[in-house]
């Protein structure tokens, strides 16, 4: 019998729940060209890429990627900046 507590605190779970959604990765991709990021900067460099975002739904993309582990808020400023915890993989384009 399987309990909660042995999914939950199985790594390979916990690495399952971490994988980014696509456009977690489009921001994850903007995040480590240009470092730490407010949510206008990742919005219009998304934008200029050809991705229409809007800001509030990069914002709680951001939101739930933080949640994630997968991104930090840098919790002192006054504006979101949040900069990338997940490495980029090896052969990642651009």
């Amino acid at each position: 019998m399987t309990t909660t507590k042995t999914v939950v605190d199985n790594p390979g779970m916990i690495a399952f729940r971490k994988k980014p959604t696509d456009a977690e990765l489009a921001i994850l991709r903007v995040l480590w060209a240009r470092g730490p990021s407010t949510v206008r900067q990742i919005t219009e460099v998304m934008t200029d890429a050809g991705r229409e975002t809007g800001y509030t739904t990069v914002l709680k993309l951001l939101q739930i990627m933080t949640e994630k582990g997968i991104v930090v808020r840098d919790e002192p400023a006054r504006t979101h900046i949040f900069r990338k915890l997940l490495n980029k993989p090896r052969g990642e384009e651009r």
